[in-house]
């Protein structure tokens, strides 16, 4: 039946888009950055990226968790049952992100080394970027439990529209216009 084929496209896609919207903004930050600050944005770029990775999987740990109990009280049509779900899923996600957040603001040193980021410049920069990406990995986390309990709770039209603002729609403006700030501005993006 095309009508369910269909409603499995609108589902899927919200979380399909997000790597289409990142292949787009890698493409464009890495053009910025060998403008603004070289080989060592760029490698202070990669190592941001791969710490952020670190960080997210730990909320996206606890929102793939969270998803089946998500989607059967939805069927269930049990509000109390989602309640307590998405409350513990707010709770454990933002705790466990929280806790690798603190991690990244207090050793953005040892990291750096561990990316072989070893130049005093480039370490500066990575250090301060690290801690610039532990600040705001605790809004992207929250927004990345909100997309994934909307798409759990079939309601596809919020997850696109919270995977379209997080991966595009802010992040690409914020990144060109913080750019224009400067090279430490960047990283607030």
């Amino acid at each position: 039946d095309l009508k369910d084929v269909w409603s499995c496209y609108r589902l899927g896609f919200s979380t399909s888009s997000q790597y289409i919207f990142q292949m787009v903004f890698l493409l464009i930050a890495n053009r910025m950055l060998m403008e603004m600050g070289g080989e060592n944005g760029v490698a202070v770029f990669d190592l941001v990226q791969n710490t952020s990775f670190l960080i997210l999987y730990l909320y996206d740990g606890v929102a793939r968790a969270a998803q089946p109990l998500i989607g059967t009280f939805v069927g269930e049509c049990s509000s109390q049952g989602l309640r307590r779900t998405l409350r513990l899923g707010y709770r454990w996600g933002l705790m466990v992100g929280g806790l690798g957040a603190l991690f990244v603001f207090l050793f953005p040193q040892a990291l750096c080394a561990l990316f072989g980021i070893q130049t005093a410049e480039a370490l500066s920069l990575g250090s301060y970027a690290l801690r610039v990406l532990a600040f705001g990995s605790l809004f992207a986390g929250a927004a990345i439990l909100t997309e994934s309990f909307c798409q759990a709770g079939e309601d596809e039209q919020g997850a696109f529209l919270i995977a379209s603002l997080r991966g595009a729609l802010i992040l690409i403006p914020c990144a060109l216009i913080f750019s224009m700030i400067g090279l430490r501005a960047f990283w607030w993006m």
